[in-house]
């Protein structure tokens, strides 16, 4: 709490918006993080390989 105490305690002249944007921003980034780690290996290995993938026709994915 002292982290936030410190960054929220100086905020003159700023409005209470760029707090709660930071807010929002920082709980958005957590729940990326944990969808991130919780992905299975499956996805993980499909997600990689996906640029190098030749299987496909790069013509065929503009459509």
């Amino acid at each position: 709490m002292k982290f936030f105490s410190q960054i929220f305690g100086d905020m003159n002249g700023t409005s209470i918006f760029s707090a709660v944007m930071l807010v929002i921003f920082l709980v958005i980034f957590i729940l990326v993080v944990i969808h991130v780690i919780r992905l299975p290996r499956e996805d993980v290995n499909y997600y990689e390989n996906m640029p190098l993938d030749k299987d496909t026709d790069a013509s065929n994915d503009l459509t």
